[in-house]
């Protein structure tokens, strides 16, 4: 493994953390299907790419406050099968980076809190 990878592991596993701990915000990105977040003077966005057979690779790319790109990544770059991830539950980076594009969706259009106030809502009837 090369520094290069390590470096991409780690910052999708603290995306992943401050994003489960709600203290990463996203937004929704330029392009439809991606989500964005400010990290210091960069733009951090994941991304789904739907292949054939509906196989979907899951990437992040760098860009600066002008959205030109800086660096990029995608899940079978930094997956291996004897490497897990060192945050949560997972078995590969593949299925860490697939949640936090999920996290990322759901915070972006509100569903979380949407079925939060509906739950409680429905507690108090």
């Amino acid at each position: 493994m090369n520094d290069v990878t390590s470096r991409h592991r780690k910052l999708s596993e603290r995306l992943y953390v401050r994003t489960e701990s709600e203290h990463q915000i996203w937004t929704t990105g330029t392009w439809s299907g991606d989500y964005e977040t400010s990290v210091g003077n960069y733009i951090v966005s994941i991304k789904a790419n739907v292949k054939e057979f509906d196989e979907v690779d899951y990437g992040i790319v760098i860009s600066d406050k002008k959205h030109t790109e800086i660096d990029r990544f995608w899940d079978e770059e930094i997956s291996e099968p004897d490497v897990k991830p060192s945050v949560g539950d997972f078995r590969n980076h593949y299925a860490l980076m697939k949640d936090l594009y999920r996290k990322a969706q759901r915070q972006t259009s509100g569903a979380d809190k949407a079925l939060e106030s509906i739950l409680n809502e429905l507690d108090e009837l």
